[in-house]
């Protein structure tokens, strides 16, 4: 026989107590029912009314529903909110990664990535020479970092990397605004 560990048998308890609790409610209704007079009569009438058969199981699935989500309530204040957040790399980097390394679990929502941050994985995979994904977290930059002299510099790779002339002049025209001794803009 298997023994039960220690949630187990709290789970248990808690079922037990709420069961003998139904019960014993029961049983007190029908007890009243036998105090003499107005007080008896009401507990009489009020239980044979609860024990027609079509007010009883509507009535008992009611109070095991609220017995249910107030057990829940006490569960997630005690426990916190079953609610995770994931985060999964999805690339051909993936398959270099430990096991177990592929996904993260947090608790709480992860804060959104500096643009420091977006901007140094921009420059390394241009570095890489990795377009499809420095386009793609291009992407995710804010409007206000494209116009700084990194991305733009970043932006102007990529623009000779896809041999794109106009796109070419106007990043020159604009990263020259910004350091007109930039490497890039001596470079053909």
């Amino acid at each position: 026989m298997k023994h039960l560990d220690d949630e187990q048998r709290s789970a248990l308890r808690v079922g037990a107590t709420i069961l003998l609790g139904y019960a014993g409610f029961i049983i007190l209704l029908w007890c009243c029912g036998y105090i003499p007079g107005v007080v008896g009569r009401t507990f009489s009438l009020i239980t044979g009314f609860l024990w027609t058969p079509t007010i009883m199981e509507p009535t008992l699935f009611l109070l095991a529903l609220m017995t249910i989500m107030v057990l829940n309530h006490h569960r997630r204040k005690r426990q916190g909110s079953e609610l995770v957040y994931l985060e999964t790399v999805n690339s051909s980097d993936a398959e270099q990664l430990p096991e177990g390394s592929h996904s993260a679990i947090y608790s709480e929502k992860p804060q959104p990535h500096s643009g420091d941050e977006i901007v140094a994985a921009i420059e390394g995979a241009a570095a890489l020479e990795d377009h499809k994904e420095a386009l793609r977290l291009m992407r995710e930059v804010p409007d206000e970092l494209l116009e700084e002299e990194r991305l733009l510099a970043v932006r102007l790779q990529l623009a000779k990397a896809n041999q794109d002339p106009n796109h070419i002049r106007g990043l020159s025209r604009k990263l020259r605004l910004f350091n007109p001794e930039h490497p890039l803009l001596n470079v053909k």
